[in-house]
């Protein structure tokens, strides 16, 4: 299990994907989080400017609503109603079922995440257009 704050260095970026939380620390390591810990998941090259390569995922991050926002819609309702380490379970019930709220309602009161009808009805609607922008391909 990985520290933030192991060996001196200093979290640099983090961001949110569906199911991970990932930072980019001082010391060139990459640390991921899906709920149960950090845990080391790479190293930046040091052919790489670490400068550059924060201000790319910085920039990615802030330009993100702007190329997919019906995508950025759903992560940020996914992220809002649920704690990561669930998010994981959410996300492929969502992809199984998305055309069946109340299927995805049942399987989230299964599991101990009770959430009401009509936020799953976002939920499911949200995920939907998200994989329609993915299949329409980027915006020119």
């Amino acid at each position: 299990m990985a520290k933030l704050s192991a060996r001196d260095r200093t979290e640099l970026v983090r961001w949110d994907s569906l199911t991970r939380r990932y930072a980019i620390m001082s010391d060139r390591s990459l640390l991921c989080n899906s709920g149960n810990g950090w845990k080391m998941s790479g190293k930046i090259k040091t052919e790489l400017s670490l400068e550059r390569v924060v201000a790319d995922r910085q920039e990615k991050l802030r330009t993100q609503p702007e190329r997919r926002p019906a995508y950025s819609r759903y992560k940020a309702l996914l992220c809002s109603e649920f704690a990561l380490k669930d998010r994981f379970h959410v996300h492929t019930i969502c992809e199984m079922l998305a055309n069946d709220p109340d299927g995805v309602w049942s399987e989230l009161d299964n599991r101990n995440l009770p959430m009401d009808l009509e936020t799953v009805i976002a939920l499911c609607h949200a995920y939907e257009a998200a994989q329609k922008e993915k299949c329409s391909g980027p915006k020119e």
